[in-house]
C-alpha cells in the first residue's frame, strides 16, 4: 500500500512539473530519422507516448496469459495421466476396484496437481505390497497416505478394505465391511464394494434391499444385478413351502413369474420334495404356453407314468420335431417303456442334431441292451472323448481329439 502511494505522489509531482514548464514554454516535439522528420506539439507527443505505453502493456498481459494457459494445460495433462495410472493400478485388484477408482479420482481432482503423483505412488506401492503378500507393509503405507492426505481418508480406507476382502471370506472382514456400510450407507463406492463382495461370497440375501438403489445409480451392470436377484429368489423358493404353480407366482414379483430359470428351479424343488405329480403338471402347463427346452429335458427324468409321459411328449413333436431336448426326452421315455428300437431312433436323431456326452452315453447303453457291442463301444468312446474335451476346455488346455467314430 505504501509503495503504491509513493508511486502516485511521484507521478503527481512529475505531472505538476510538466504542467508548470508547459505554461511557461509549451515547446514542441521533433522526431528526425535520416531525411524524414516529424514535428508536433508537446501535448500531442504526450498523448502518443501514453497510447504507446498502453499498447505495450496490453501486449505484455496477453503474452503472460498465453504462457499461463499453456502451463495450466500441462498441469491438467499431467493430472489426467496420473488418474489413468491409478485406474490401471486399481484394475489389478479385480472388478471390485472400479468403484474405488471413481471415488479416488474425484478426490485427486480436488487436490493440488503437485500432490497427485505422490498420492498415486503410495496407492501403487500399497497394491504391490498386497500382491506380494506384505499385508502389514500395505497397511502401513495406507496409514502414511491418510496422514498426509486427510481429505482422501474415506476413499483410501475403502481401497484398503477392497484389497483385504480380495483375500477371501472371513467373519471379521465381513463385519468390517458392514460397519463401513452403516457409517456411509449412501456412499456409492461402499455400496458397490458391498454388493460385489456379497455376490462373490454367495451372501445374496444381504444385498436384497440394496439392489433397487444400485439399479437406479447405474454403476453396476444389469447382468450382475439380475444374476444376484435370481439367486435371491431361488433361495426364497427353497425356503417357502410351495406346493403349486399359483403359490410360486404369488411369491415372485410380476416381472419374474415367467422367468425360465426360476421355473426350472421350482420344478426341481418340487421333485426334490417328492411331489413329482405336481412337478409334471407344472411342466405340462408351462410347455403349452411357452416352450422351455430345459423343462422338456427335465420331463424325461421323471418316472411317474412313462407311457402317458411318452404319449404327451410325442404330441410336442408336431411343432418341435428338431428340438434336441425333446428328442433326448423321448429317447429316455421310450427306454423306460421298453421300446428300445424307438429309443434308438430318437437317440440317433439327437446325436445328428447335438452330439452331447449324455446322448452318447445313453445311446451306448441302448445299443448294449440291443446286443450291438461294436456300436456300444463306439459311442462309449465318443462320450469319453467329449468328457475329456470338456475337462480340457474348463482348464484352458489345448484339445486334440480324434473324430473318426
Amino acid at each position: 500500500m505504501i509503495r503504491w502511494l509513493f508511486f502516485a505522489l511521484l507521478i503527481l509531482a512529475v505531472v505538476v512539473l510538466i504542467a508548470f514548464l508547459m505554461v511557461r514554454d509549451p515547446g514542441y516535439v521533433l522526431i528526425v530519422y535520416e531525411t524524414t522528420s516529424v514535428e508536433t506539439s508537446l501535448w500531442v507527443g504526450l498523448v502518443l507516448v501514453l497510447f504507446s505505453a498502453i499498447v505495450i502493456y496490453l501486449a505484455i498481459k496477453v503474452l503472460y496469459a498465453a504462457v499461463r494457459s499453456q502451463r495450466n494445460y500441462r498441469r491438467w495433462r499431467s493430472r489426467q495421466h496420473d488418474l489413468q495410472l491409478l485406474q490401471h493400478s486399481n484394475a489389478a485388484n479385480g472388478a471390485e476396484a472400479d468403484s474405488e477408482t471413481r471415488e479416488t479420482s474425484e478426490i485427486l481432482k480436488r487436490l493440488p496437481a503437485s500432490k497427485h503423483q505422490s498420492l498415486l505412488t503410495k496407492v501403487q506401492e500399497a497394491q504391490v505390497r498386497h500382491l506380494n503378500g506384505d499385508y502389514k507393509g500395505r497397511d502401513k503405507i495406507f496409514e502414511q497416505a491418510i496422514a498426509t492426505y486427510p481429505k482422501a481418508k474415506d476413499d483410501l480406507t475403502l481401497r484398503q478394505l477392497a484389497m483385504e476382502l480380495s483375500r477371501g471370506f472371513t467373519k471379521a472382514r465381513l463385519a468390517k465391511l458392514e460397519k463401513l456400510l452403516q457409517e456411509r450407507p449412501r456412499h456409492l463406492g461402499t455400496q458397490v464394494l458391498y454388493f460385489q463382495t456379497c455376490a462373490n461370497w454367495g451372501l445374496y440375501e444381504r444385498v436384497k434391499d440394496l439392489l433397487p438403489r444400485l439399479r437406479k445409480r447405474g454403476h453396476v451392470s444389469a447382468e450382475a444385478l439380475d444374476r444376484v436377484e435370481l439367486e435371491i429368489w431361488r433361495s426364497a423358493i427353497d425356503k417357502e413351502d410351495l406346493s403349486s404353480l399359483s403359490d410360486f407366482r404369488k411369491l415372485l414379483p410380476r416381472k419374474l413369474r415367467q422367468n425360465p430359470e426360476l421355473l426350472v428351479h421350482f420344478v426341481q424343488s418340487l421333485r426334490a420334495k417328492g411331489d413329482q405329480d405336481e412337478a409334471l403338471k407344472v411342466i405340462e402347463q408351462e410347455i403349452k404356453h411357452d416352450w422351455n427346452g430345459r423343462l422338456v429335458e427335465i420331463y424325461g427324468l421323471f418316472q411317474v407314468n412313462p407311457e402317458q409321459q411318452l404319449k404327451t411328449a410325442k404330441q410336442w413333436l408336431n411343432e418341435h420335431a428338431d428340438d434336441a431336448s425333446l428328442l433326448l426326452t423321448l429317447g429316455r421315455l421310450a427306454v423306460r417303456c421298453g421300446q428300445l428300437d424307438l429309443a434308438r431312433e430318437y437317440y440317433e436323431s439327437v446325436i445328428r442334431e447335438i452330439p452331447s456326452r449324455d446322448a452318447h452315453m445313453e445311446f451306448a447303453d441302448v445299443c448294449l441292451r440291443l446286443g450291438n457291442q461294436e456300436l456300444h463301444d463306439s459311442h462309449l468312446r465318443r462320450a469319453e472323448q467329449l468328457l475329456l474335451s470338456e475337462t480340457l476346455k474348463s482348464s484352458n488346455l489345448p484339445v486334440a481329439l480324434s473324430h473318426s467314430d
